[in-house]
């Protein structure tokens, strides 16, 4: 798993081989830290990026995820 901080949102990136030898699925999770309890939150729970796509690759996969969440996190 691989964690990234950007801004005020920790994403949660992961990759899970579909058998002993691949391919992968990429997964994301993302929480925002929350000033009132001074702490993260979950803003959208872990789930997989697409129903039928896998990567050669766990660092594809995981590729896959950052950009995907970097698609949902706002600009400012």
């Amino acid at each position: 798993m691989t964690i990234e901080t950007i801004r005020n949102y920790q994403v949660h990136l992961t990759a899970r081989p579909v058998s002993a030898s691949g391919p992968w699925v990429p997964y994301v999770a993302i929480d925002r830290f929350d000033e009132n309890l001074q702490d993260f939150s979950c803003f959208m729970e872990r789930h997989r990026i697409g129903d039928d796509r896998v990567f050669e690759t766990e660092d594809a996969a995981i590729e896959e995820a950052r950009k995907y969440a970097s698609s949902l996190l706002p600009t400012h």
